[in-house]
């Protein structure tokens, strides 16, 4: 499975890397939704987990726009700050931070299960 994780602070996408440390997953990182947004274009993920407060482009901001071109990514919106659940997509899964390890690898599995089985 391939993951882009996308925050603007390089301590937390680290600590989002080691938590799928023991997983065979490939990793890629964006620091901010701009350069997430790029690299979502240039390449086919199976799983965006983003931060939502960013500078340059949120993460709703973000999803809104990668949902256009590719309707079928799963994402999971991570988030330090009050958020409206209203606000967020429904097929989007939300976590606040700080998240736990072990239920962000059961999301990430249960999305892998989902799409080997589409």
């Amino acid at each position: 499975m391939k993951i882009m994780i996308v925050d603007d602070e390089v301590n937390i996408r680290r600590a989002l890397r080691r938590a799928f440390r023991k997983c065979d997953y490939a990793i890629s990182e964006a620091a901010d939704g701009v350069e997430a947004f790029e690299l979502l274009k240039q390449d086919s993920f199976d799983l965006l987990i983003t931060d939502n407060n960013m500078p340059g482009k949120t993460g709703l901001e973000l999803i809104s726009e990668i949902k256009l071109l590719k309707p079928n990514l799963a994402i999971i919106l991570l988030t330090g700050r009050p958020i409206l659940l209203e606000d967020v997509p429904k097929e989007v899964m939300f976590l606040a931070k700080p998240w736990n390890e072990v239920e962000l690898r059961e999301k990430a599995q249960q999305i892998q299960a989902m799409q080997s089985i589409q």
